[in-house]
């Protein structure tokens, strides 16, 4: 991605998007973590419940949403947002009213966790198209800026007692519905596309979702075991921090590297180190120190996520797909992920031995190294998107051709690539993937991203772009080369 993706502002319906989405994805968290539905009196015990309650009503929604994504897709998603609004915002004021006249019970409070689970699935679901719709100019920052006011929803709900907590998330939930109203006017009607049709063309393989489900896997955990050492909107607090942070660490990353960073393969290999380091000192981290190393912990972890989502609408922007299916089949993995951690997490909490939560962190740990083994660079289309290809060569102009050709030429010989890697750069080039590449040249697809390894190596480059832009750099030396003489003349 150029340069414009980064420096351009958003308009004010990115904007608005982009807060909305951020308060959609805010209520999740709250949902599954905090103590929104939770009525005075209620133990740890059914507030575990509750949340894994929650999340079993989001994942049934997920999968459905999968399994009847053409339906949706037909019916159109928008026509959900409405009643799921509804339903979500006359929850928060069921538990309101169950409180202030003292008929609250741990069976209503898990009732309505059900049915808040439902609803808020259904919103992941209708704001898909939000999602999809991205362009490329402005993916990078309106996402930074939902993943902003994600953090700041968390950090604030928690500073609230229960009555005004519910009357802010119901007022927030009509907000986030407003203001997808007013965005939804500029997404355009496409063609439909059925969801055998995107599973063909997007080519996801399980690597990309071993690495979903991973994240989501210590997320769930380390917000489990937080809730062992302080109370739940606690946890929730430090859970707001640690977004609030993946924030900031973004925004130093797009000013330092572009867009390149935003690739979850690179993302996945620098965060791998800190969060082995952290996840084995966690353990023996107590007060202030163990709150800010959870903090660091969440931060890498967020960053992750920041860069599945970014990554989900980049595709979407590369390739002609239902966006119903696209959220589902990439969201699943992620909250089964999360479903297993906070399991994992209950497990230990109510493991009579000291040692349970070292031992938890250690299973982490051995997931994370099986996650960074299972996803070579380029893996999937997830991993590596397609790069849009610059403007200069087209089909009708042979100057142009000849000038991009003798680009990848110079370049290659200028850098030392063997015949073979030369082919595989020429096709890198035009913005082609490795599986496109693979079946060019008849060759394995493993032995393509080989190579594009070793290319990216003597290249001293981290993504297909940054390659599309070395070729650019050297067309447009050679194009001066060229000109020269005629205008002296």
């Amino acid at each position: 991605m150029g340069e414009d993706n980064v420096r351009r502002w958003p308009s004010s319906d990115v904007l608005m998007g982009a807060i909305g989405y951020g308060v959609v994805v805010a209520t999740l968290y709250i949902m599954l973590f905090g103590n929104a539905f939770a009525f005075a009196g209620a133990n740890d015990d059914a507030a575990y419940a509750s949340g894994l309650a929650s999340l079993a009503a989001i994942l049934l929604c997920v999968v459905a949403s999968l399994w009847g994504s053409d339906w949706l897709t037909r019916l159109g998603t928008r026509k959900l947002l409405w009643p799921s609004s509804c339903i979500l915002m006359a929850a928060y004021g069921a538990a309101a009213w169950a409180s202030s006249a003292g008929l609250a019970s741990e069976a209503l409070s898990l009732g309505l966790r059900l049915v808040s689970g439902a609803a808020v699935g259904l919103l992941m679901v209708v704001w898909s198209d939000y999602v999809a719709n991205q362009t490329k100019a402005t993916l990078s920052m309106s996402f930074v800026i939902a993943f902003a006011t994600m953090g700041v929803g968390m950090v604030s709900v928690t500073f609230l007692d229960p009555f005004s907590e519910r009357i802010a998330l119901a007022a927030a939930t009509l907000l986030s519905a407003v203001f997808y109203m007013t965005i939804s006017q500029g997404i355009k009607p496409s063609r439909f596309v059925s969801r055998k049709e995107s599973a063909d063309t997007l080519h996801l393989n399980m690597r990309s979702s071993v690495s979903y489900a991973i994240t989501g896997l210590v997320i769930g955990n380390a917000i489990c075991l937080l809730s062992r050492t302080m109370p739940l909107s606690y946890a929730l607090l430090t859970l707001g921090f640690g977004v609030l942070g993946s924030v900031v660490v973004s925004c130093v990353l797009i000013k330092l590297k572009r867009g390149s960073w935003l690739l979850l393969g690179p993302v996945e290999r620098f965060t791998f180190p800190g969060l082995i380091a952290l996840l084995l000192v966690a353990p023996y981290s107590s007060g202030a120190w163990g709150v800010v190393l959870a903090v660091l912990l969440l931060t890498m972890l967020f960053v992750r996520d920041l860069a599945r989502i970014v990554n989900r609408a980049l595709l979407a922007t590369e390739f002609e797909c239902q966006s119903c299916y696209l959220y589902a089949r990439t969201a699943l993995p992620f909250f089964i992920g999360i479903g297993g951690g906070f399991a994992l997490g209950v497990i230990a909490n109510a493991a009579v031995f000291p040692v349970a939560e070292v031992v938890c962190s250690i299973v982490m740990v051995v997931f994370l190294s099986v996650g960074i083994t299972v996803m070579p660079y380029g893996a999937d289309p997830l991993t590596m998107p397609l790069a849009q290809l610059p403007e200069a060569p087209s089909d009708e102009n042979r100057i142009g051709q000849g000038l991009w050709r003798r680009a990848c030429e110079s370049v290659a010989r200028e850098e030392g690539l063997t015949p073979r890697e030369c082919d595989i750069f020429q096709i890198l080039s035009h913005g082609r993937s490795a599986n496109v590449i693979a079946r060019e040249l008849d060759i394995s697809v493993y032995t393509v991203k080989s190579h594009m390894y070793n290319i990216y190596r003597k290249l001293d480059i981290e993504t297909q772009q940054d390659l599309i832009d070395r070729v650019e750099d050297e067309r447009m030396r050679i194009k001066r080369e060229v000109e020269e003489p005629h205008v002296r003349l």
